[in-house]
């Protein structure tokens, strides 16, 4: 691989986005801790300012999926910005998000907003690497379908990237385990990864031999169970209690809902430390203060079907790969989630084993036929009733399908028409319109240190002036001190826009001719 096009890593998950160079470097733009040599994490959110809701949370839940959709149904009262049944690039029932940006109304599609993200972290990649990237390795939800991984990957190619691989997260985490492991010596273990990340949970046991990786059981999770449905049960039960005291709904208000949640994540993050903890908000609704008290066991009740459906999954992982418990090496936790101080389960009453199993492997059952995904539609009309039919999952875990007709043996794709995939004119318009919103960003970070540039001039002048006013007159001082004053107040008058640069630039030109005695 060539060293001007350097393969990347980037791991793209509900509530954060990570990149990593080939150095196994993990790179952070906003500091919070630092693990070996570098280690960072980004929050993928994009905010426009002008608007009163904020887009990109958990945007992964939206990726490939359709507006009708009962999940998506189920999170749109929980989400800060507004979702509508939208008609996208040809697709009906398509999930758009619709902010304010720039004064007007603008509909993005989670490929959209998940490439801006990606394209965040393409320049913090080059700024850091010194060079450009091109290629990269995206990982997913081991519970990804099919139409989530393709809109993935779309939305990599919006981002300018040439995604190379779509590789499971639990699959990432056990390469990760392996190479830190790497020695000359013989070995082989048993690895389980559990993955409770902030929206997703997935649980897959790998044999790693020698720096050899081998899935013996994945599980198809759950793109539902994670931190942020922890967090949901909280704002849920504060939202009724609010309602009981004050009879008010906060969930109809966007921004006190918000605001609730935040704290509730805070609280969330208190159980590692304390037993209980207090929720303050002044002015949550209408003018009205808010103020509770939670403790880690409420909350572990709030939760506890959530954390037995990962326990479930778990026992439901070794099952699959008849491994017992005594055989698990290591376990490899990722996610935030993990860090939740819940006591795991580690045995079950003899007398009820067999009950126990029964229901389980009734719910299993349940679960296969509920939770059946449309992958898309196949044309047979032109095949032979007896032909052979191939269905071949590639390495990102794309489904396709080909076919052997029985009459003259000719093999023929089969074209999949997938609701949530989008065409190469599709994906062109879409990547041309990410090119327009980044050159917008570029000249709206102009516009802002011009804006910065001229505020911090005439505040600096102000002090010298101040200090220095006696060796340049009074009725010099008076002029000088009258401009600056006149600029701060335009700066206020001006603080809700930011204006062109060169608007800016003309003010500090006329500041610093006024000001040039004292320079």
């Amino acid at each position: 691989m060539r060293a001007s096009f350097p393969t990347e890593y980037l791991r793209f998950i509900s509530s954060q986005t990570s990149f990593a160079s080939s150095r196994t470097e993990i790179v952070l733009r906003r500091s919070l801790t630092i693990v070996l040599k570098i280690h960072d994490s980004t929050i993928a959110l994009i905010a426009y300012h002008d608007s009163s809701s904020e887009a990109g949370v958990d945007i992964k839940r939206l990726i490939g999926s359709r507006f009708s959709d009962q999940v998506v149904q189920n999170d749109l009262k929980h989400w800060p910005f507004k979702v509508i049944n939208g008609y996208d690039f040809g697709t009906e029932n398509k999930p758009l998000i619709e902010v304010t940006y720039m004064r007007k109304e603008k509909r993005f599609s989670a490929e959209e907003i998940s490439a801006m993200v990606l394209v965040k972290m393409k320049d913090i990649a080059e700024a850091y690497l010194g060079k450009s990237v091109r290629n990269a390795v995206i990982t997913v939800p081991a519970c990804f379908g099919d139409s989530q991984r393709q809109a993935t990957k779309d939305a990599g190619a919006i981002a300018g990237l040439n995604v190379l691989r779509i590789i499971n997260e639990p699959m990432a985490a056990a390469i990760a385990y392996g190479f830190d492991k790497m020695s000359n010596d013989t070995w082989r273990k048993n690895v389980l990864v559990f993955d409770l990340s902030g929206g997703t949970f997935d649980v897959s046991l790998v044999s790693v031999e020698n720096n050899k990786f081998e899935v013996k059981s994945s599980v198809n999770g759950d793109t539902h169970l994670g931190g942020s449905d922890f967090d949901n049960r909280m704002v849920d039960y504060f939202v009724e209690e609010f309602k009981t005291m004050h009879n008010k709904d906060v969930s109809q208000y966007p921004r006190a809902l918000e605001r609730l949640r935040l704290a509730c994540e805070r609280a969330k993050r208190a159980f590692s430390l304390i037993p209980q903890t207090s929720i303050e908000i002044d002015y949550l609704c209408d003018g009205i203060d808010f103020s509770s008290t939670i403790s880690r066991a409420s909350f572990e009740h709030l939760n506890a079907d959530l954390f037995q459906k990962c326990i479930n999954l778990v026992e439901q992982c070794l099952s699959n790969a008849r491994v017992r418990k005594n055989d698990v090496d290591e376990i490899i936790l990722v996610g935030g989630s993990t860090r939740i101080p819940m006591e795991l389960l580690k045995s079950i009453n003899p007398d009820e084993v067999v009950p126990y199993g029964a229901a389980t492997r009734c719910d299993l059952l349940c679960t296969k036929i509920s939770g059946r995904q449309f992958v898309g539609s196949f044309d047979l009309s032109t095949i032979h009733p007896t032909s052979k039919i191939y269905f071949d999952i590639d390495n990102n875990g794309i489904l396709s399908v080909s076919a052997e007709d029985s009459r003259s043996g000719y093999i023929s794709k089969i074209t999949m028409i997938n609701s949530s995939g989008l065409t190469m004119q599709d994906l062109e318009t879409m990547t041309n319109e990410a090119n327009e919103y980044k050159a917008l960003d570029k000249e709206y970070e102009e516009r802002v240190k011009g804006k910065n540039k001229l505020e911090d001039y005439a505040n600096s002048m102000s002090e010298r002036v101040s200090n220095c006013g006696h060796k340049i007159g009074t009725e010099n001082k008076n002029i000088m001190m009258n401009e600056i004053q006149h600029v701060l107040e335009w700066l206020e008058w001006n603080s809700k826009q930011v204006l062109d640069v060169a608007e800016y630039m003309e003010k500090l030109q006329e500041l610093e001719s006024i000001c040039k005695p004292i320079c």
